[in-house]
């Protein structure tokens, strides 16, 4: 028999994702309806996330590994299960492929874990996060 299709993924960007603020206020009540729902239904969850204060020189790839880190441990306690992150470093100006609009963060995570894009989603709070999922063939992608 031919292998099961692989499971729907749902790409998102943490809303204002400092440690303290999705510890004080959590991840938003749309954004964690919207997962809980999605992830309920069988889709894997991975964040796609712009950080430009690392090659700014704000923040280290060790701190902002650290933050990621803290942030699933707090979606962990809210349900919600990350099976990835993916963080593109770079500055706007340097116009890599990998910051979103551009969809390389998608493209990569597709490539490693087999992700069907056509059949995925993308939850993002700016139009770049959207613009990056159609980018990379997503049909669907909301803005919260």
């Amino acid at each position: 028999p031919p292998p099961p299709p692989p499971p729907p993924h749902l790409f998102f960007h943490p809303h204002d994702a400092k440690p303290d603020s999705v510890a004080s206020r959590g991840l938003g009540d749309v954004y964690k309806r919207q997962i809980l729902m999605l992830q309920n239904e069988g889709y894997l969850v991975i964040i796609v996330t712009n950080q430009a204060g690392i090659n700014k020189g704000i923040l280290s790839n060790e701190q902002v590994d650290e933050i990621n880190q803290h942030i699933i441990q707090l979606l962990k306690k809210q349900g919600i299960e990350i099976s990835a992150v993916y963080v593109c470093p770079h500055k706007p100006e340097e116009q890599c492929k990998c910051r979103k609009p551009q969809p390389g963060l998608l493209l990569k995570a597709a490539k490693e874990h087999n992700i069907d894009l056509e059949n995925s989603i993308i939850i993002g709070d700016t139009d770049k996060d959207t613009e990056a999922g159609l980018n990379a063939g997503l049909k669907k992608v909301i803005k919260i």
